[in-house]
């Protein structure tokens, strides 16, 4: 029995219905949709008669003002900003982000989620800053989440590589041929130096999504490795049942299942969860107990076709 067929399973703890608002407040990517819009309509109100208005100037990637005044918060606001004169930018963008954003926030939490995007998005604007520097390309303002997106596309593919979506909504294209061919283009691009086009950017944002999935870089798993000063206090260790361990995610999708008595073991824990939440609230839970429900619940659902 899959943790979503339980009669004591609270699905607005890990779900996405309910107002939009709601939807908002919980959800990693409805929250950087929203953001992502919010930032392009002041883009456009803050323009003014400048070519490229307040915002821009000031938050959009320039390797000048990054290396040379060390306007380092660059590098995170850029993938919050889009070409203000270009609204099909914005909207590709935010509609990969919701297509196959969704689902992974559903597998790794909101945490590692955001996680993800910031350091995909990051990295892709700090590669691209990187080669402007070098090849002396100057005052180019980099911006856009096509990077984080990107990185977020090949994270989607390594885990359904061969699941099927419809290109241009007409034609059926398994998910690695997708991936393939955006990255190649994208390779083509760099070494074709096209500077209208990030390609450097969307090309570190797929290696971080590469990255990310194949080494596992969660938040919530690296921050074990940090020093564990206040992180924990005596009352939930007393109250936690498990030693802290992280469960790791398959490394491929074509991974062979765990150990059944592995399994068994997670799965009963699961219940046991499942049903202290209904005799106790859900405030009974510690954060480690919370962790554990939101890391296990996709990995061991039940298929559905």
């Amino acid at each position: 029995m899959a943790i979503h067929d339980r009669d004591y399973y609270q699905p607005t703890r890990f779900g996405d219905n309910g107002p939009l608002a709601q939807r908002i407040l919980r959800s990693a990517v409805w929250t950087i949709l929203v953001l992502n819009v919010i930032v392009y309509l002041l883009q456009i109100f803050l323009k003014g008669a400048g070519e490229k208005g307040f915002v821009t100037e000031w938050f959009a990637g320039n390797s000048e003002a990054v290396f040379g005044s060390f306007q380092i918060w660059r590098l995170l606001t850029a993938n919050f900003l889009h070409d203000p004169n270009d609204l099909f930018h914005l909207a590709m963008n935010m509609f990969v982000l919701f297509l196959f954003g969704r689902e992974l926030e559903r597998i790794y939490g909101r945490t590692d989620f955001y996680f993800l995007y910031l350091l995909a998005g990051c990295f892709a604007i700090f590669a691209e800053l990187v080669v402007h520097q070098i090849t002396g390309i100057p005052h180019v303002e980099i911006l856009g989440a096509s990077g984080a997106v990107l990185g977020i596309v090949v994270v989607y593919t390594l885990f359904y590589p061969n699941r099927t979506i419809l290109l241009f909504f007409v034609i059926p294209t398994p998910m690695w041929v997708l991936c393939v061919f955006y990255i190649v283009y994208n390779i083509l691009g760099a070494l074709g130096r096209e500077t209208n086009v990030a390609h450097v950017a969307h090309l570190g944002g797929a290696l971080i999504g590469y990255l990310y999935r194949r080494y596992d870089l969660r938040w919530t798993r690296l921050r074990g490795y940090l020093p564990r000063v206040a992180m924990s206090t005596p009352h939930r260790k007393k109250r936690s049942s498990h030693s802290g361990k992280v469960i790791p995610f398959p490394q491929s999708s074509t991974s062979p299942e765990p150990p059944s008595e592995e399994v068994t073991a997670i799965s009963k824990r699961i219940d046991d969860l499942l049903h202290k939440i209904s005799t106790e609230g859900k405030d009974s839970l510690s954060d480690e107990e919370w962790q554990f429900l939101r890391e296990n619940s996709e990995r061991y659902r039940s298929p559905s076709g």
